[in-house]
């Protein structure tokens, strides 16, 4: 979601946030907040989105899109373990 194309700008307000997830339908643990500024940053992290800050200035996409692969291999162990404990590891937890 672009916040510009919804008219959610007010980055400093969860509700902008609130109502992208809601638009998503997606909880705040499995969607990725990406913005230039660390202040844009705070009220998505309070609500227990993944935040993760692009220097406009570096423009590293390599590094941005390595980042995010380690987040998203993270969450998927993480996931994978809470099931191991519940007895529902399926196949996520093979190698």
């Amino acid at each position: 979601m672009v916040s510009a194309e919804t008219g959610c700008t007010n980055k400093d307000d969860s509700a902008s946030f609130e109502y992208g997830l809601q638009l998503s339908k997606v909880r705040p643990d499995e969607s990725i907040f990406i913005d230039n500024s660390r202040v844009n940053l705070v009220a998505a992290g309070a609500l227990g989105m993944n935040v993760v800050h692009f220097d406009d200035s570096k423009n590293n996409v390599a590094e941005l899109a390595q980042h995010l692969r380690k987040r998203c291999r993270t969450k998927q162990i993480e996931r994978c373990q809470t099931l191991r404990s519940r007895g529902r590891a399926g196949t996520c937890c093979n190698r």
